[in-house]
């Protein structure tokens, strides 16, 4: 390559933006240059590597146990972690069309670093967020607390939309890093939706909502969608603004299909008075119960539950304040659940609560909120769960279907009018989703 081409070249890589003249000469020194053929290993997986690699022209896939981290484009680098910690490469990177490279040895990388410490910065900047790309981190919302403003909207995915698209606009739907007030955002996939974005990811019984009750008892339905937004903030003016920035974003590929605005109540109690979520684990727990484990398809994430219940208040505060602690299963006044004795095997508390064969409690994590007007009013159900399974077992119970024959009580003074079962990814995996638009260099969405 040509003295002259070769610096016309490092000008155009973001890494190297700043530098003059004379610096640009003294990289092409340190620099030699190396043409890859589509399909030639570049480095691999395991083997040692002293060599750090700026791509000039083509592409390169990054690729750990078969399975494709990134892809990397003109200006982008790689190669630097194995020379920073000098182990093993930890992925292989293949040439995707014929490509053109910059390679640096160690002592190069070494003098490049001395001579620019802005580089240095860049190089871990760049770093930091593959680190994140990799290391598996839930969505936040799921266990932000302190919000008293809440919204949530399903979407079914548009016809024919491709699903590239899809993943590139969904993938970068996060929570603004900086908020007035403090945002949260999390986002919930359909099983369908999820198994065809990311079949390597999909986690042990997801699937959708399927009615459930027996004959002559009550009946939940089920209103399955594709996608499942929930935004939180300290007040609703700033919700409100978030909501319509990401309804913008998902609409060019998804029709709304529901929205629902709710609010917390008094001292979060829900509409019959009631503190909600009395027994919900604390923070400390709350992620073990909410995201499935580590070493399973989908660590990280959650299973979601998501469900409208609309209450008949008039019914209900008609009963004498015993009578619906009989209901519930705990005192109104101080939230303490009622002995065995006083607590009917119908209650809330002792349909909801389940435990596995050895006897021990298998915990849901719930976030639910009241909403409603005058007309209409109940329960937004939502909750998190390392298994789908405990979904499952727990309506089982509340609708009578589970073999012993009761039904909670609860339920003849609310009913439920949606149902739906959601997939609530690790952020890792919603940024893989977006990597091929970043390639691309696409704007961030705003929020």
């Amino acid at each position: 390559m040509a003295e002259e081409t070769k610096l016309r070249l490092l000008q155009r890589v973001p890494l190297l933006q700043g530098l003059d003249a004379a610096h640009l000469e003294r990289v092409a020194e340190l620099a030699r240059e190396l043409q890859a053929a589509d399909g030639d290993l570049i480095t691999a997986q395991g083997e040692s590597g002293d060599d750090f690699f700026i791509v000039v022209s083509g592409k390169v896939r990054v690729e750990r146990d078969g399975t494709v981290m990134a892809r990397l484009g003109p200006g982008d680098f790689f190669g630097e972690i194995a020379l920073i910690d000098g182990r093993p490469r930890s992925a292989s990177a293949v040439a995707d069309g014929d490509v053109q490279l910059l390679v640096l040895d160690h002592r190069g990388f070494d003098a490049l670093l001395d001579d620019f410490p802005g580089i240095g910065r860049q190089v871990a900047r760049t770093l930091v967020e593959r680190i994140r790309r990799t290391v598996t981190v839930p969505q936040f919302g799921i266990f932000a607390q302190g919000t008293i403003a809440h919204a949530f909207m399903e979407w079914d995915l548009r016809p024919d939309i491709d699903l590239q698209e899809a993943a590139s606009v969904l993938g970068r739907l996060r929570s603004p890093t900086v908020s007035a007030g403090g945002v949260n955002l999390v986002l919930a996939f359909g099983a369908d939706l999820w198994r065809a974005l990311a079949p390597k990811d999909v986690p042990a019984g997801l699937g959708a909502f399927l009615p459930i009750g027996r004959l002559g008892g009550h009946h939940a339905p089920a209103t399955q969608h594709d996608l499942w937004l929930w935004i939180n903030g300290s007040s609703e003016d700033v919700v409100f603004e978030h909501t319509r920035a990401a309804a913008r974003a998902i609409e060019t590929v998804a029709q709304l299909a529901s929205e629902q605005v709710a609010f917390v109540h008094r001292d979060s109690q829900d509409l019959t008075g009631f503190i909600d979520g009395t027994a919900n684990p604390t923070m400390v727990e709350a992620p073990t119960a909410a995201l499935v484990p580590d070493g399973q398809p989908g660590a990280g994430g959650s299973h979601v539950i998501a469900m409208r219940w609309v209450h008949n208040l008039d019914a209900f505060e008609a009963l004498a304040v015993a009578d619906q602690e009989r209901v519930f299963g705990r005192t109104k006044a101080g939230s303490i659940e009622l002995e065995d004795d006083a607590k009917p095997p119908t209650a809330h508390i002792a349909r909801v609560e389940i435990e596995d064969a050895a006897g021990n409690e298998l915990p849901i994590y719930r976030r639910s909120v009241p909403y409603g007007t005058v007309a209409e009013h109940g329960l937004y159900f939502v909750a998190f769960s390392a298994e789908r399974s405990r979904f499952d077992t727990m309506l089982g119970r509340m609708f009578g279907t589970d073999g012993d024959g009761l039904h909670d009580h609860l339920t003849d003074f609310s009913r439920p009018v949606s149902g739906a079962y959601y997939y609530a990814p690790p952020l890792n995996l919603l940024v893989e989703l977006a990597m091929p638009a970043s390639v691309e260099g696409e704007a961030a969405l705003p929020v």
